[in-house]
């Protein structure tokens, strides 16, 4: 599974990008509605008409029912709560195989998600702030069927380039005094 970003453009740019990766033999696109991130600007999103067009753009340009395309919101991530449920409702009736959610601000939100749609869901953990980390039971709890750890690896990654770079700063590097960071389990 690929995160297409916004499709890189408008519908005819989502067309070309679910040709593009289905040809590379991506079994699936996760499109989601946020707008380019602006430093020091909220986060901002796609209005509902605009993401619905390249959602149907993107079901229409795949050639395989079996290649995925999940939509994804961000407007929890943007501060409008109030709306995940609407478009998670709205992805739903145009076709999308499964919707991701950013921004949960806790699991009773993942529950009222999970509440408002019957395709799948996918929890997105994410362990820093501020973001919530459910564990695996809770998230099987909750009916989702599908669970992206999107930056463990990444976390783990930059905790062991800091140990190492400690390591060379103090001038330890190479001797047995490094034995490697402790990390966090994945």
């Amino acid at each position: 599974m690929l995160d297409a970003e916004d499709g890189f453009g408008d519908a005819k740019a989502v067309t070309r990008t679910v040709r593009s990766f289905e040809q590379l033999g991506i079994a699936g696109l996760i499109l989601e509605d946020l707008m380019p991130l602006v430093t020091g600007e909220p986060v901002r999103t796609l209005p509902l008409p605009e993401m619905s067009a390249k959602l149907e753009a993107a079901l229409r340009a795949r050639a395989s029912t079996d290649t995925w395309i999940v939509g994804r919101t961000d407007v929890a991530h943007a501060g409008r709560h109030e709306e995940v449920a609407e478009r998670a409702r709205r992805f739903e009736d145009l076709g999308v195989d499964a919707v991701l959610a950013t921004g949960l601000r806790s699991l009773d939100d993942m529950k009222r998600l999970r509440d408002s749609v019957k395709l799948p869901l996918i929890a997105l953990v994410v362990e820093t702030k501020p973001w919530i980390a459910p564990t695996l039971d809770e998230v099987e709890a909750m009916g989702f069927e599908i669970v992206m750890h999107a930056a463990a690896l990444m976390l783990n990654v930059v905790a062991a380039t800091r140990t190492a770079l400690g390591a060379l700063r103090s001038g330890h590097a190479g001797s047995n005094a490094v034995h490697g960071p402790t990390l966090a389990p994945l």
